[in-house]
């Protein structure tokens, strides 16, 4: 039988570590889902498919808490040799100019949508007149998926370590007892993956169900938000 005094002890040793879970995690879906720039630095990438869209979020949401992991990281094991303020603001203006790459890339590629006749009537009949090889398009679109992802994890990863994620990440891990802190920072890892996934569902969906065209308006969209907050980034 279990004592009171025992019951109180074993409160008292998971209430920190719980505290930490929920802290992390919410401060994980705060920071990610709040910052207009995370929404523009995903949507041209996610606008595709849902089914990529929840891929592309989650893998975006995975880099972007790793940014942040491995600010945390960085300021715990070696707070006295490093300046993680000044190393966040240096990846502020990295991520700027980030997202103008990534708008202008997903500007081009809807222009170029455009001019084929993305989604009309007209390029649909052509394409069953002129079809090309299934294996050479399948190895098309295999290779632009990984070029994707790639680029989703490498973006998340410099937005967690740039702006506010050395407040959302680095200070409270500090502030914590080492174990907290891990916990803290992987519950915040997790929450950023599961939002992001969340907002790439809803990008995909709206495009999916919107149909060509409204894939095409929303892309278009994105690509200047991520231009104009990339200049943002830049000169402020």
């Amino acid at each position: 039988m279990i004592t009171q005094s025992g019951q109180d002890r074993a409160h008292h040793a998971m209430g920190p570590e719980v505290s930490a879970l929920a802290a992390g995690f919410t401060a994980g879906l705060l920071h990610v889902v709040a910052g207009p720039d995370h929404i523009a630095a995903l949507a041209p990438l996610a606008v595709r498919n849902r089914a990529q869209s929840v891929r592309t979020g989650a893998i975006w949401g995975s880099g972007h808490g790793t940014g942040v992991v491995i600010l945390g990281s960085t300021g715990i094991g070696a707070k006295q040799f490093v300046d993680v303020h000044w190393l966040s603001d240096r990846s502020e203006i990295i991520v700027g100019f980030m997202l103008l790459g990534i708008g202008f890339w997903a500007l081009r590629q809807t222009l170029r949508l455009h001019a084929q006749g993305f989604g009309s009537r007209r390029a649909s009949h052509d394409e069953e007149e002129d079809a090309p090889d299934p294996n050479e398009k399948n190895i098309r679109i295999q290779e632009d998926v990984k070029l994707q992802h790639s680029a989703a994890f490498g973006v998340g990863v410099l937005h967690g370590a740039a702006g506010t994620g050395h407040l959302f990440g680095v200070l409270p891990s500090l502030a914590l007892p080492p174990l907290q802190a891990i916990v803290y920072l992987g519950s915040y890892l997790v929450a950023a993956v599961m939002a992001m996934a969340g907002v790439g569902f809803i990008l995909g969906s709206v495009g999916e169900y919107g149909g060509p065209r409204a894939i095409l308006y929303m892309m278009g969209i994105s690509s200047l938000g991520a231009i104009l907050v990339g200049l943002v980034w830049i000169i402020t």
